[in-house]
């Protein structure tokens, strides 16, 4: 999701997107390389990232093309760890109300004071019904925040820099090079229409393609506590979780990591049952662990 958001003291009602813009933040340190975050931002703006990554150290994770718009445009960057945040006051991965308040102390579009007995005000009024306890954690993560923001110290010369790997391989079909690859990178927009099938069809097996990997945390797998059920496999909503059964013999040249336990299923081939989980297609949600019914969970 990409949120265009605009303040002023005269009528903000523009139904276009913000092309300059005054401050950017990432909410997610995975969109680093996939998509073109710093374009809009002008000379002297803000860009503000949400990364588990420690900050004398972020300015290397970002990719060549960014780390030079923020040193010719002279960016002031910030780095905040609002994940670390959430799941220690009690509020799991949602990093909003961290960020929101993040938002405000940079961006001085309200004095400091001002903005954070807004939010939490406006915090009170949306989450009381919930009970008070969600509206302690809330306001705690607003406090929290401003002690977690740090400035990242732009080196003078050249840095290390992130090269993400090509989302799309050359060996891949037509479709998938110019369509596919232009929409991963939301740049749709981009596409002619000459490049599109003219009848409106679309080849089958294209979603195997696309590896989102933006969870920030994922499941693993408890092969003691499992028994055997699949409910994971059924409930997970993007299919990242895979339960199969194998024969011994297909198992012979796995790795000693590739752990799998006697199927509970009647049959005479001694078959090996395993759940896999794959981090790239994983949203993050949890439905799976939630969902899991084993008395010590076999998802953690």
């Amino acid at each position: 999701t990409t949120s265009h958001l605009r303040f002023g003291k005269s009528s903000v009602n523009m139904p276009w997107l913000v092309e300059s813009a005054d401050f950017v933040a990432c909410h997610n340190s995975a969109y680093i390389g996939r998509y073109d975050m710093l374009a809009p931002l002008k000379e002297g703006g803000v860009f503000l990232l949400n990364s588990e990554i420690p900050t004398e150290e972020v300015f290397e994770h970002l990719t060549e093309a960014d780390q030079k718009i923020i040193s010719e445009r002279k960016i002031k960057f910030y780095n905040i760890d609002a994940l670390k945040i959430a799941e220690k006051i009690g509020l799991g991965n949602r990093i909003n109300t961290v960020m929101q308040a993040a938002f405000f102390k940079i961006s001085g579009i309200l004095p400091e004071d001002e903005a954070i007995a807004l939010i939490k005000d406006a915090i009170d009024k949306s989450f009381s019904s919930k009970g008070e306890d969600i509206v302690e954690m809330n306001w705690a993560a607003v406090d929290a925040a401003s002690a977690a923001l740090e400035e990242v110290k732009v080196p003078a010369g050249k840095a290390k820099f992130y090269t993400p790997k090509e989302l799309i391989k050359d060996d891949a079909s037509d479709f998938a090079k110019n369509i596919m690859k232009a929409t991963m990178h939301l740049k749709g927009d981009s596409i002619p229409v000459s490049l599109m099938s003219f009848d409106g069809t679309l080849p089958p097996s294209t979603s195997k393609l696309e590896k989102r990997g933006v969870a920030p945390r994922v499941p693993h797998w408890l092969s003691e506590n499992c028994i055997q059920c699949n409910q994971c496999a059924q409930a997970c909503p993007h299919a990242a979780i895979r339960v199969k059964q194998m024969e011994k013999k297909d198992l012979e040249s796995a790795p000693d990591t590739f752990v799998t336990l006697k199927s509970n299923t009647k049959n005479d081939k001694d078959l090996q049952y395993k759940v896999q989980v794959y981090p790239e297609d994983c949203q993050g949600c949890f439905v799976c662990v939630e969902t899991c019914p084993a008395k010590q969970k076999a998802l953690v």
